[in-house]
C-alpha cells in the first residue's frame, strides 16, 4: 500500500550539535580526537599479530603472549615489545578518554541558556529518509526533498537532552525548535522528534485533532511515554486515505469475555510457577481491532487518525444486524444510540483503537462526545491513513522461520531439521538453473507487490536475468540467503496474515446483546483461507517460550459468508492469544501448514501450558517538559535484548539437559515487562540472590555460534559451535555455486530505451562514472554517522539531479546511460543507473514491450523497424546473410548449368 521509496528527507543529529562554543566544543573535540587515535593503534595490533595460532605451528623465534584468553603470535622480540607499547597506548587512551567524558560532563551541568543547532552539523551524511505519512502531508513536505520542518535527535549526553526538551533550541537563523515526539522505537535508540514551533503551533490541532496538552493536564493527564506513542501515530508510514469518511464511524466498547484453560502462573513478587493450573481469564478479543464493511474494503489493513490505531477486518455488520440479529441499533462508548443502517455506519471502530476517547467526554451531554471528535476531525482537517493492506490470497509469499521458532524445538533430531530444510537446500540448488528460482530470489515474482524499478522490469522482461549485473546480484543475493538459511530463516509451508477475533462473535456480542457468544469457531479452531482444512501451527515473533500454537484450520460455506479477509480467525473460547501473546491491533501470524514442521512442534508442546502472569499499569501524571524528560531517562533504561539473549543462550546450550524450561518462563516474564517499561516505567525486583544467580547464570556464556549469521557477530565474540537445532544449520545448509543455465535469451537494451536510436553524450557518461565512483564514501560516510541502509535513496537522489544539469530530460540521460552501460561498456555493476533513472527505464520498456515481437529464430524479444519483420537484428543479418549466400550459390549453379549447354 505505502510507497517504500516514496521519502522525504530529516536531518539526524546527535547532542553533540548542540554544544555550546568555548568548553564544551573544545572538549568534544579532544574526544574525537583521543578516539580516532585509540582506533588507529587499535588497528596496529590488527596488523601485527595472527589471532589464535597453536604452539605446534610456530617456528623461529616466537612468543606467546595472552591477553583476555586469546593467544596472539608474534613473530620476534621487537614486534613484541612494540605490542606491548600498542597495548599501554591503548590503555592510556581509553582512560584519556574517560578523563574527557568526565570533564564534559562537568561542562555540560554548568551550561546555561537555550542551547543552538549549528548549521555545520546538517551534513549530506546526516540525512535520513523518512517515508510519507499523516505527519509529512499534513506538514506539506514533498517527497524527495529535504526539510528542516523536522529534526530528529539522538541523545549521547542526558544533559543535553534535558536542556532540549525543557527549553528547546534555537538554529543560527533564530528559529526555534520544541521537542515533539518519540515512539517506543526511537526511545530505545534514544532518538527524539523535533519540530520547528512556528509549525507545530501552526498545525498542532491538526495533529492532535482539537486538542492540547492543558486540555488534557486539565482532565487529569496520562502515562507519558503512552501519550508520546499516541502522538507519533502521525509519523508511522502511511498513504492518505482519501475517501474516508468521520461521519460514517462510530465507537464501541471492546468484546471481552472470560475463557478458562489450564495455565502455568506465575507470582511476580515471590517469583514460583504453579503449574497446570486451571483459571478462568479475561480476554478483550477485539483488543486493537474494528470492523469496516466490505463494501468500503474486503481487505483487511491497519488505520491511522489522531490517537486512533488499529485493525480494521472486512465484515458485513450491517447484513448480520438485518438477518441475524433483527436489531440495527447499537450503544457507542458514550452512552449515544446509533442504528447503524439509519445512520450509515459503515466503519465500527472500538475502545481500544481510539486511545484518548476520555479526553472528548462532553460533561454536560456525554452523547456529544463522539461528535465533538468527528468535529474536531473535520475543523482541523485531519487525515486518516492506511497501512499494511493484506494481499490477495495468489499474492502471498510462503513465509520463512526464525531463529527462534527453531531454537525452541530443542528436542529435535537432525534427520527432522533436514526434512524441514529441504525445501531451502532446493530453492538454493535452483538459483542459477531455474528461471522461476531466480525471480523469486530477485523479488521479481507476483508474491513481491512492491518492487522497485529493477525487480519490476525483470518480472515483465525475464531476460534481464541473464544481464551481467543482475547476474552479480543474484550471486550476492544468494550469498546473503544462505547465510540467513544458517541463522534459522529457512524456507516453509506457511504465509504471514493478519490475526483477526471471530467476527460473528463479535456481532454477537454487539448487536444481540450476548456477554457469552460463541461464533463459529470452536475452542482449538481456526479459519483461514490461505490453507486447506487441516492441522496448523500459528507463531509469533517475539518467540521466546514454547509457544507453538496448533489449531484446527476449519473451512465451510458459513464461515466463508462472514469471514471476508485473507486474516486467520480465531475463536473467543480459545486462550490461544495467551499463548501468542497477541494483540488484534495488526498482529501477523506465521501460519505453517507443513506436516513435518507440525508434528515435531506437537511433540515439543506435550505438557506445555501458555503463562500467566499480572501485568501493571501505567500511571497517569501531567504533561510537562520535566515529566517528558524524567519519563524518556527512565525509558532508556529497557533492555530488551539482554534477557531474550540469555534465551538465546539456554536453548543452544552445549548439553541439553542445561536448558531448565522453568528459568525461560521466568525470563520470559521478565522480558515482556522490560518490553512495557518505556510505557508503565515498572520492573519487579528478584526476590533471593540464588534466583538471581539463576537467571544471570547464561551471562557467563558468549552469543550461540550461529549468531555470527544472525546479528554479525565475529568468530571471538561467539561460543564453538555445538549440536544444537540452530547450530546444526551450519551443516544441513548446503552452499551450491552458482552455475548459470541459459534460461532466458539474451538483453536487448533498445527495449530499455525511450528513443534507440539515441546519439552517446560524453558529458553525461563523464559525469555518471565520476558521481558513481564517489558515492562509496558517501555510504561510508553515513555508516559512521549510523544511518539506515535505506537512507541511501538520497545519494542516487543526488547523482540524479547532478546529471539532470547537463540535459534536463531524464529519458535522454537514461538513454544515454542505458546505451553506455548495456552495450558499449556491457557494465556489471548497473546500481546506479537503476536507482537514479530506473522509473524511466520501466516506462520505456513497458512502452516497448507493447510494440515488440518475438524473433522466429532466437525467441528474443525486439522492437521491429518495419511491420513484417519477424527477427531481431541479429537473426536478421545472419538470415540476410545466409539468403545472400544461397542466392550466390544459385547463381553460381545457373552460370554453370548456361557454360555446360553453350
Amino acid at each position: 500500500m505505502e510507497n517504500l521509496n516514496n521519502q522525504f528527507y530529516v536531518y539526524s543529529v546527535d547532542t553533540a550539535a548542540f554544544y555550546h562554543v568555548g568548553a564544551e566544543q573544545t572538549i568534544h573535540a579532544e574526544e574525537l580526537r583521543t578516539y580516532n587515535l585509540r582506533k588507529k593503534v587499535s588497528e596496529l595490533i590488527k596488523n601485527e599479530a595472527v589471532i589464535k595460532e597453536s604452539k605446534k605451528e610456530i617456528k623461529g623465534e616466537v612468543k606467546l603472549i595472552n591477553d583476555n584468553k586469546t593467544f596472539v603470535r608474534v613473530m620476534n622480540k621487537k614486534k613484541l615489545k612494540r605490542i606491548v607499547l600498542i597495548r599501554k597506548g591503548i590503555k592510556f587512551l581509553t582512560k584519556r578518554i574517560d578523563k574527557i567524558k568526565a570533564q564534559l560532563k562537568d561542562a555540560l551541568g554548568e551550561s546555561e541558556g537555550m542551547r543552538t543547532l549549528r548549521s555545520s552539523s546538517l551534513l549530506d551524511k546526516q540525512r535520513s529518509g523518512l517515508f510519507d505519512s499523516v505527519l509529512s502531508r499534513t506538514l506539506g513536505i514533498k517527497a524527495k526533498s529535504t526539510t528542516t520542518d523536522i529534526i530528529i535527535v539522538q541523545s549521547y549526553y542526558e544533559k543535553v537532552l534535558e536542556d532540549l526538551i525543557k527549553q528547546g533550541f534555537v538554529n543560527e537563523d533564530g528559529e526555534q525548535y520544541v521537542f515533539y515526539s518519540a515512539f517506543a522505537g526511537q526511545i530505545r535508540q534514544k532518538k527524539n522528534i523535533f519540530l520547528k514551533k512556528s509549525v507545530w503551533d501552526e498545525h498542532q490541532k491538526s495533529l492532535m485533532c482539537g486538542l492540547t496538552v492543558d486540555d488534557i493536564n486539565a482532565k487529569g493527564g496520562m502515562n507519558i511515554n503512552k501519550f508520546l506513542a499516541y502522538l507519533a501515530l502521525s509519523n508511522s508510514a502511511t498513504s492518505e486515505w482519501k475517501d474516508f469518511n468521520i461521519d460514517h464511524c462510530i465507537v464501541v466498547d471492546d468484546m471481552e469475555t472470560n475463557v478458562s484453560a489450564i495455565f502455568d502462573v506465575i507470582d511476580t513478587e515471590n517469583f514460583t510457577i504453579d503449574h497446570d493450573k486451571r483459571k478462568g481469564v479475561d480476554i478483550e478479543h477485539t483488543d486493537g481491532s474494528g470492523l469496516i464493511l466490505p463494501s468500503l474494503s474486503d481487505k483487511a489493513f491497519m488505520v491511522r487518525l489522531p490517537f486512533v490505531k488499529g485493525l480494521l477486518i472486512p465484515t458485513p455488520f450491517d447484513k448480520f444486524a438485518k438477518e441475524v440479529a433483527g436489531n440495527t441499533k447499537v450503544t457507542d462508548i458514550y452512552g449515544k444510540e446509533w442504528d447503524i443502517i439509519e445512520d450509515n455506519v459503515q466503519i465500527i471502530f472500538t475502545k481500544s483503537q481510539f486511545k484518548l476517547w476520555k479526553f472528548y467526554i462532553d460533561t454536560e451531554n456525554k452523547e456529544n462526545s463522539w461528535n465533538n471528535y468527528k468535529q474536531a476531525f473535520k475543523d482541523n482537517k485531519c487525515q486518516a491513513g492506511k497501512l499494511n493492506e493484506e494481499e490477495s490470497k495468489d499474492n502471498f509469499s510462503e513465509a520463512v522461520t526464525t531463529y527462534q521458532v527453531l531454537q525452541t524445538l530443542y528436542n529435535m533430531k537432525k534427520s527432522d531439521l533436514e526434512g524441514i530444510a529441504e525445501e531451502t537446500n532446493k530453492f538454493i540448488k535452483a538459483i542459477g538453473r531455474e528461471k522461476e528460482a531466480m525471480l523469486n530470489l530477485m523479488g521479481a515474482d507476483n508474491a513481491n507487490t512492491r518492487k522497485n524499478a529493477m525487480q519490476e522490469a525483470i518480472s515483465i522482461y525475464p531476460e534481464l536475468l541473464s544481464d551481467k549485473h543482475v547476474k552479480q546480484t543474484i550471486k550476492a543475493t544468494k550469498a546473503s540467503f544462505v547465510k540467513r538459511a544458517k541463522s534459522g530463516k529457512l524456507k516453509v509451508q506457511g504465509k504471514y496474515t493478519f490475526v483477526s477475533p471471530d467476527t460473528y462473535a463479535f456481532c454477537e456480542w454487539l448487536f444481540q446483546g450476548n456477554k457469552n457468544p460463541e461464533g463459529l469457531l470452536n475452542d482449538g479452531e481456526v479459519y483461514c483461507t490461505l490453507f486447506e482444512e487441516g492441522r496448523l501451527c500459528l507463531e509469533r515473533s517475539p518467540h521466546l517460550f514454547l509457544e507453538h500454537a496448533l489449531r484446527d484450520n476449519v473451512i465451510d460455506d458459513k464461515k466463508k459468508e462472514w469471514f471476508v479477509s485473507n486474516a486467520i480467525y480465531t475463536s473467543c473460547l480459545d486462550a490461544v492469544s495467551r499463548t501468542l501473546q497477541f494483540d488484534n491491533d495488526g498482529d501477523s501470524l506465521l501460519v505453517i501448514s507443513c506436516p513435518k514442521f507440525i508434528k515435531i512442534a506437537e511433540e515439543h508442546m506435550e505438557g506445555i501450558n501458555p503463562l500467566y502472569y499480572e501485568m501493571k499499569k501505567a500511571e497517569a501524571e501531567q504533561i510537562k517538559p520535566d515529566s517528558i524528560y524524567t519519563s524518556l531517562k527512565a525509558a532508556y533504561k529497557a533492555n530488551i535484548g539482554t534477557i531474550s539473549n540469555k534465551i538465546t543462550k539456554i536453548f543452544n546450550s552445549s548439553d541439553k539437559k542445561d536448558i531448565n524450561v522453568d528459568t525461560v518462563r521466568l525470563l520470559c516474564c521478565l522480558n515482556n515487562f522490560e518490553i512495557d517499561y518505556a510505557k508503565t516505567l515498572f520492573k519487579p525486583t528478584i526476590p533471593t540472590k540464588a534466583l538471581k544467580k539463576q537467571l544471570n547464570a547464561p551471562d557467563k556464556l558468549k552469543a550461540p555460534y550461529f549468531f555470527q549469521y544472525a546479528k554479525k557477530k565475529t568468530e571471538n565474540q561467539v561460543e564453538k559451535i555445538n549440536d544444537s537445532v540452530v547450530n546444526q544449520l551450519e551443516h544441513v545448509i548446503k552452499d551450491t555455486n552458482v552455475f548459470f543455465k541459459k534460461v532466458v535469451g539474451e538483453v536487448d537494451y533498445k527495449l530499455l530505451m525511450n528513443d534507440c536510436e539515441r546519439r552517446t553524450n560524453n558529458k553525461i557518461i563523464d559525469l555518471y562514472t565520476k558521481l558513481d565512483r564517489s558515492k562509496k564514501w558517501l555510504m561510508l560516510e553515513q555508516k559512521k554517522a549510523d544511518i539506515k541502509s535505506y537512507n541511501k535513496l538520497w545519494i542516487y537522489e543526488h547523482i540524479r539531479e547532478d546529471l539532470l544539469k547537463i540535459n534536463n530530460d531524464p529519458y535522454l540521460v537514461a538513454d544515454v546511460l542505458v546505451k553506455h552501460l548495456f552495450h558499449t561498456k556491457n557494465s556489471a555493476h548497473k546500481t546506479t543507473l537503476w536507482e537514479s533513472f530506473g522509473g524511466e527505464i520501466l516506462n520505456s520498456l513497458y512502452k516497448n514491450l507493447n510494440k515488440s515481437k518475438v524473433c522466429v529464430d532466437c525467441d528474443k524479444k525486439f522492437i521491429p523497424t518495419t511491420k513484417r519483420q519477424d527477427r531481431c537484428s541479429e537473426c536478421k543479418k545472419k538470415h540476410d546473410a545466409k539468403l545472400a549466400r544461397e542466392r550466390q550459390r544459385k547463381s553460381r549453379a545457373k552460370k554453370a548449368k548456361e557454360k555446360v549447354s553453350r
